[in-house]
């Protein structure tokens, strides 16, 4: 566990072989992953020289010699190769030398310049490199296969080398190279045959030494890209130039991950060519990182962002039809939708962002906002790897737009309340709206993640470094409530539930086996006060429904009555009377409920069966129950009466049946009759077929017919 500054912690035990560890290694700096290097050491010569070398030879008439180099800058005194050739060449204290001359505009006080000058009557180059030189041929200095500048430059120590770093570490992509050079060419002109000085340089991998020039031996799979200028002095000599030399990516290696740059200044771009005496000064050298827009379309129109960052586009977003490209070859695309506002921000940060915190640039478009939302409180539920992080507070928005989809934004999610990710943010829901009473969703897409807004995790968001990540996004909303299961692809799956998981029980449908499972349930069906039929798609005591609610089964035909009798739990799919105290509104909560298929069953005795059912059921020739001057009875339904789902009726043969009594056991036979009968005194208002008010109290005394009452029809004989 490693804990920051900003008061939260990381811990990765639950991270197993997973990229998130590794990210996050990279955003907290835990020693995991290299340091980023962006530019290459003491690029600017500002540096003390120090000693490459300190010693003596036949060649120095065996006195000490003492040459120096630029600190991480290399030529003759660190060089290697055959021995003959070093023992000479290191002793070339002219070569490479400092000077207090800089280039215009300097805020420096040094520059350095490499100097050509004849060893043994052959013509040596004046050198310097960011990796090592290596000589093995003094004869034909233009001999690639043995006079060459490579990195990594392995190592030497002899001869109280200071200098010893011949590994130009480097782990950015630049997209340009600037340095100031002074080309002072002793006897040549632009009409000589080698009139030019040269740079080459030449970003790698680690796979294997890389080499400059390369000769014959094929470097692709080493190489990431170069850039270089071959004719310096082609403007003219004798005078301070800016080169802005740009780099060429060539995507040939399959290791482009960078590990070193080989940078090489020469005196003349063929080796052993130039004048004795030829010097190229050197100032000022730095690599830069691109963070602005190339190409932008939406929906295949290019967008103009040339007069403002800012552009207004009348659609609705859909981030499949955004392509957007940067003229920075390592720099990060980050998009930033604020579903609220229909408000994107695009952000392009250089590839040295991390040390350079100012280069980026934004770009924002405003598309048509949500013409509603809804934020839903709830829990959130995080698994990796088979392991369940603790339960942590929530939100999220809900957003309608005017193309009649939705969006959905969770904001500054965190993993395992330890590890900040950032806004998730999906866009072009399409609602299933087939359950009545409840919206569902499914949808598979490919998101970047945003930054969060929680200044606690400032500077630690995760989710743009992950760039596209492929969700799997399961949802279902009620005006009230939501819930939702999101798979994240972030190297391996993270699972986050939000809410808990329910479904609507309507008097309309029945419920499919998809919605089967433990659940909360959204009871969309009234009661009135007294009794009332019921059919439901699980297990519940009555007085889950309500206190003091009361439920009997049909159990058996005595006489001229259809006796019933009370049970302390209602059973799935089986119909049953239910009592409620006082009228329960449609929208009831019955949490943690064993929901199975809505499958309705009849209960059969003695030639009456009595029949539940989930969707709306054609009432003629079949027996509803009704309260009849405080008795239930069964009634037989007219033509154009039906009874509604979740509720219950009767079928029978006998045609004696219509006005049948029902007898209630146990409390029900004492007691329930007498408070029907107050329930009819103060029953709400009846109508008649014609929708005209017939009576405030009930049907007491009304003349024979169909009503309607409470929302059923209602036969009076």
């Amino acid at each position: 566990m490693r804990t920051f500054s900003r008061g939260f912690a990381l811990n990765t035990n639950n991270m197993k072989k997973s990229i998130l560890t590794l990210a996050m290694a990279a955003i907290c700096g835990s020693g995991m992953a290299q340091d980023p290097i962006y530019q290459l050491p003491n690029s600017d010569f500002e540096e003390e020289f120090v000693v490459g070398f300190n010693g003596k030879n036949i060649n120095t008439g065996w006195k000490t010699i003492t040459t120096k180099e630029p600190l991480n800058w290399h030529g003759f005194p660190t060089m290697n190769g055959k021995d003959l050739i070093t023992s000479t060449g290191r002793i070339q204290g002219d070569k490479l030398r400092p000077s207090d001359e800089v280039r215009p505009g300097s805020k420096g006080t040094k520059s350095v310049y490499i100097k050509a000058t004849k060893i043994w009557s052959v013509l040596a180059n004046g050198v310097m490199t960011s990796g090592r030189v290596n000589s093995s041929d003094e004869k034909t200095p233009d001999n690639p296969a043995k006079n060459y500048n490579y990195s990594p430059g392995g190592t030497y120590k002899q001869n109280n080398n200071k200098n010893t770093n011949f590994y130009p570490e480097f782990t950015g992509k630049p997209d340009t190279m600037k340095v100031w050079v002074k080309f002072v060419a002793k006897d040549a002109t632009i009409n000589s045959e080698f009139p030019y000085a040269s740079v080459n340089a030449v970003l790698h991998n680690y796979e294997r030494k890389y080499q400059d020039p390369e000769g014959t031996t094929d470097y692709s799979d080493v190489k990431i890209a170069g850039a270089s200028d071959l004719k310096i002095g082609e403007k003219g000599y004798d005078k301070w130039t800016k080169l802005t030399l740009p780099f060429t990516y060539y995507h040939t290696a399959e290791n482009n991950e960078p590990a070193y740059m080989l940078v090489s200044f020469s005196t003349n771009t063929k080796p052993g060519k130039g004048t004795d005496g030829d010097m190229l000064f050197i100032d000022d050298l730095e690599f830069i990182y691109n963070s602005e827009l190339k190409t932008a379309t939406y929906d295949k129109v290019s967008l103009d962002f040339s007069t403002s960052n800012q552009i207004n586009i009348d659609k609705v977003y859909n981030p499949t039809l955004l392509k957007v490209t940067s003229n920075g070859e390592g720099a990060t695309i980050s998009r930033n939708y604020d579903a609220a506002t229909g408000l994107l921000t695009i952000t392009i940060k250089g590839n040295d962002i991390t040390e350079n915190e100012r280069n980026y640039h934004t770009y924002k478009i405003q598309f048509a906002a949500p013409t509603t939302s809804k934020k839903y409180d709830a829990g959130l539920i995080v698994t990796v790897d088979g392991d369940v992080n603790p339960e942590q507070k929530s939100s999220i928005n809900i957003y309608e737009m005017s193309n009649n989809t939705y969006m959905m934004q969770l904001s500054n999610f965190v993993l395992g309340e330890t590890t900040p990710v950032g806004n998730i943010v999906l866009t072009g829901l399409k609602a299933d709206e087939s359950k009545v009473g409840m919206m569902n969703f499914v949808s598979t897409q490919t998101i970047q993640i945003s930054e969060g807004t929680d200044e606690k995790y400032a500077g630690f968001w995760m989710g743009p470094s992950l760039g596209d990540v492929p969700v799997e996004f399961k949802g279902k909303k009620t005006d009230e409530r939501f819930f939702c299961n999101i798979d994240i692809n972030m190297g391996q799956i993270i699972n986050v539930v939000f809410g808990k998981d329910f479904t609507v029980v309507n008097d309309q449908q029945a419920v499919t086996a998809d919605e089967a499972g433990t659940k909360d349930v959204i009871l969309n069906r009234s009661f009135a006060q007294g009794w009332n039929t019921v059919c439901l798609p699980f297990n519940v005591k009555p007085t889950d429904i309500a206190e003091g609610a009361k439920a009997q089964e049909f159990s058996g035909v005595n006489a001229n009555a259809l006796d019933f009798a009370e049970v302390t739990e209602m059973q799935a799919n089986t119909p049953y009377l239910f009592f409620a105290p006082q009228a329960i509104a449609s929208g009831k909560v019955l949490e943690n409920k064993d929901v199975v298929e809505g499958v309705a069953k009849s209960v059969t005795k003695e030639g009456y069966t009595f029949c539940g059912t989930y969707t709306l059921t054609d009432m003629q020739g079949k027996y509803g129950v009704a309260n009849v001057e405080g008795v239930q009875k069964i009634m037989r339904g007219a033509a154009g009466s039906s009874l509604a789902g979740t509720r219950a009726y009767f079928t029978t043969t006998n045609t004696k049946a219509n006005g049948m009594r029902i007898n209630l056991g146990g409390n029900g036979i004492t007691g329930i009759n007498q408070i029907n009968a107050e329930n009819v005194q103060n029953a709400a208002a009846v109508y008649n077929l014609q929708g005209v008010k017939v009576s405030n109290h009930g049907t007491t005394n009304l003349p024979a017919g169909i009503y309607i009452m409470q929302g059923k029809k209602v036969i009076v004989k």
